[in-house]
């Protein structure tokens, strides 16, 4: 008896450790204690963003252009099923990403042509702009980096980021450095914070429970 008492208490323990540690953190990479772990848990929420099947989400995984683009959509709730074919010979409609491509493109965020690139990572310059586009960002003025010259074809794009708050970046931007998983998750989490402080109404103020 004493035996299968030991056994029992052995299971009951390892039973707390594992409920434990599922209960800290929506993905098991994503601990509550990384600064981006809110982001992601929003995101996730509201089906912005997924994770994988194994449950991690991989959050130092680099961005590629198609990903982001479904990211997007997602996040402005695009009908990714009517759509009109964009002119990408390299986005054939048996990609997954593809509704959401055409969508984004259809609206104008991204520009119709002959190439998408959709397997290359997605730059810190070009998320700028995609946010800039995607969610109609404004602003009276513009922040400065030392790394993006005022020659830049990003650099209003990444100002207005810097003048609405959406990045904290002070001094170098690193435009061409690829964007993870964790770093998309914050620039859109700051962004929908944005959108819901500012006069216009849209489907983001409507977003019950957001934080």
């Amino acid at each position: 008896m004493k035996w299968k008492t030991a056994i029992a208490a052995c299971i009951a323990a390892v039973t707390i450790t594992v409920s434990s540690s599922s209960a800290d953190a929506a993905f098991t990479d994503v601990p509550k204690s990384q600064w981006y772990a809110t982001s992601i848990e929003k995101l996730a929420k509201y089906d912005i963003i997924n994770g994988y099947e194994d449950g991690s989400f991989r959050p130092q995984q680099h961005v590629t252009r198609a990903q982001a683009a479904t990211i997007i959509a997602n996040a402005l709730r695009l009908n990714t099923k009517d759509v009109r074919k964009p002119s990408y010979v390299d986005v054939p409609t048996t990609n997954g990403h593809y509704g959401a491509i055409a969508a984004l493109t259809q609206k104008g965020v991204f520009q119709n042509g002959q190439r998408f690139n959709p397997g290359q990572p997605l730059t810190r310059q070009q998320m700028a702009k995609l946010l800039v586009e995607a969610f109609h960002l404004k602003s009276s003025g513009i922040v400065t980096f030392t790394d993006v010259p005022a020659k830049s074809w990003s650099y209003r794009y990444i100002g207005t980021l810097g003048a609405l708050g959406i990045t904290t970046t002070q001094g170098d931007f690193s435009p061409h450095a690829s964007i993870t998983r964790a770093q998309l998750s914050a620039f859109i989490e700051r962004t929908i914070d944005y959108k819901r402080r500012d006069n216009e109404q849209d489907i983001w103020d409507t977003w019950k429970n957001w934080g």
